[in-house]
């Protein structure tokens, strides 16, 4: 008898471990907490266009262009058109080298500066190398690219929440995703632009937040928005 019941006992502890396994909820993660520059960019850039396309449109030469966006965007944020001087240099692009002829794919180079360890470098870079083989330019690509954008993020959060890496990786992830939206939202019309130059503009962008995180003063969304409109035209 005693036998029985020890038996019974092990049964109902076996069962009652298997259903509390069961009911185990999934892990879920925070959203990126650097989202809002994502979406002030998207608004800057937004407005920018409206304010002053007419004006872009008759512009031919590069520089002339570059130049105005960047007098514009800083002086309306109440910058110094010094911190676009500073940005191509942190890029190493000489005064008159355009940022639209940069490959922001030198991912090296452009976090170069910032606070990021060797691993966080190195493990954000081998992400963004697989994340710009998918053509984003469809609602069903653009799906897939905010996918594997939130498993940057969850990389991030799970490994490298409080370390020097976290920020900057957040901020460029974040206003990478955002301007995904945006430039998808506003170039599928009759001349949308090609696989690779949608991403130059998508990671320009991106760069611009991460170097003006380097800058500092406030930066980080002016230089993101002027380098997005830079390079998008």
């Amino acid at each position: 008898m005693k036998n029985l019941l020890n038996l019974l006992a092990i049964t109902i502890l076996f069962f009652a471990t298997s259903c509390q396994k069961e009911e185990t909820t999934p892990t879920t993660f925070p959203e990126n907490p650097y989202n809002n520059v994502g979406e002030e960019h998207n608004q800057m850039v937004g407005d920018f266009m409206i304010a002053h396309e007419a004006l872009l449109s008759d512009m031919q030469e590069p520089m002339e262009k570059e130049i105005f966006i960047f007098e514009n965007i800083l002086t309306e944020n109440g910058l110094d058109f010094r911190n676009y001087q500073d940005a191509k240099e942190q890029l190493q692009l000489q005064p008159t080298q355009v940022l639209a002829g940069y490959d922001f794919t030198k991912f090296d180079e452009i976090f170069a500066n910032t606070p990021m360890s060797d691993l966080g470098k190195t493990t954000l870079n081998n992400a963004l190398v697989k994340l710009i083989e998918i053509d984003g330019r469809t609602p069903e690509g653009l799906a897939k690219v905010k996918e594997e954008i939130r498993k940057i993020e969850i990389t991030f959060i799970e490994g490298f929440e409080g370390t020097a890496d976290y920020k900057p990786a957040m901020t460029y992830i974040a206003v990478l995703k955002k301007s995904a939206q945006f430039w998808t939202d506003n170039l599928t019309g009759g001349n949308p632009p090609t696989k690779a130059k949608w991403w130059q503009t998508l990671l320009a962008d991106a760069a611009g937040a991460i170097i003006g995180g380097v800058i500092g003063g406030g930066t980080a969304v002016p230089l993101a928005a002027g380098f997005s409109i830079a390079v998008s035209k």
